[in-house]
């Protein structure tokens, strides 16, 4: 495994670079097959993540993965409930759907299969599912996340770039009981959340863009994961391929949690290069568009 390890502080409109994907000086491989790669959104961050860091007790949990959420009345799992209602969307939802032209939320065929794959990958007892109609606003409002090391959430994200305060996570739009409830978590209601995690995995689409803030780098979902106490988020460029970054993902927990215990570094390293080795995920596009912001080590 490579010691070499690239921190990058980006400015203005090279937030939105594929670093990962550039070729290495003197060479055609690409950058992030070559060393690890670390994002950081201000010179500043490293020594308040630090200190924050070291001020806080860990979390006791190991794992928690929030996952395959219920978007409409036609999703099949509502079928063994009776529906209260329909689903309303707020509009902050609705204004964030419209900015990036997305009238309906399809359910995310990959995402139960990426939770799957990520929990095989903890040692058992040690994670808690969130699936579902349990993947809901209230279960990450209510507190469910944060007493976990390591939270991986799967599901749509909506970035709005002009009025980044509308953006945000959709999560299950219905209950168990088939009642409907307001599926957006709102960004300013991130950046209010107490979340002392090692690590938070945003695998949608354009987690790590937003509208950019000058010194203090973009106001992005990662930036408010960041301020809500996690060292180390690991987010998205673009939007990303689905069954590809299920399987990335379940190569970067096994790096994680398996034999070897990586560091998210190491481990994002290793799970690009064993997806840029298959030939029909070959392409950038499906391996570089994840980057890992914040602690480096």
């Amino acid at each position: 495994m490579t010691k070499k390890r690239l921190l990058i502080v980006p400015d203005g409109l090279l937030h939105f670079v594929p670093f990962a994907a550039l070729p290495a000086p003197g060479s055609s491989t690409p950058l992030a097959l070559g060393q690890e790669m670390v994002l950081l959104p201000s010179a500043s961050a490293l020594a308040a993540l630090r200190a924050r860091g070291a001020a806080r007790l860990p979390p006791s949990g190991l794992l928690a993965v929030l996952a395959d959420p219920i978007f409409g009345p036609t999703d099949p799992r509502l079928s063994r409930v009776a529906l209260a209602g329909r689903p309303t969307r707020s509009p902050a939802l609705e204004r964030s759907a419209l900015a990036v032209g997305l009238a309906a939320l399809p359910r995310v065929p990959f995402s139960q299969k990426e939770a799957r794959s990520i929990v095989a990958s903890a040692p058992a007892g040690e994670h808690v599912e969130l699936l579902g109609f349990a993947a809901s606003r209230d279960a990450v409002l209510g507190g469910r996340l944060s007493r976990h090391r390591f939270i991986h959430i799967a599901s749509h994200t909506l970035l709005n770039s002009e009025e980044p305060e509308f953006s945000g996570v959709v999560l299950s739009a219905f209950d168990d009981s088939g009642r409907p409830v307001n599926p957006f978590l709102q960004l300013d209601e991130i950046f209010g959340l107490a979340l002392p995690a090692e690590l938070v995995v945003l695998s949608g689409c354009r987690t790590a863009l937003g509208k950019n803030n000058g010194p203090e780098g973009l106001m992005s979902l990662s930036h408010a994961f960041l301020y809500a106490g996690a060292s180390r988020v690991l987010a998205s460029l673009w939007k990303v391929d689905d069954e590809a970054t299920a399987e990335l993902m379940a190569l970067f927990y096994k790096g994680l949690f398996g034999s070897q215990r990586l560091s998210p570094a190491a481990a994002l390293r290793q799970a690009q290069l064993e997806i840029a080795a298959q030939p029909r995920w070959r392409s950038p596009y499906f391996w570089a568009g994840f980057v890992l912001q914040g602690e480096w080590r």
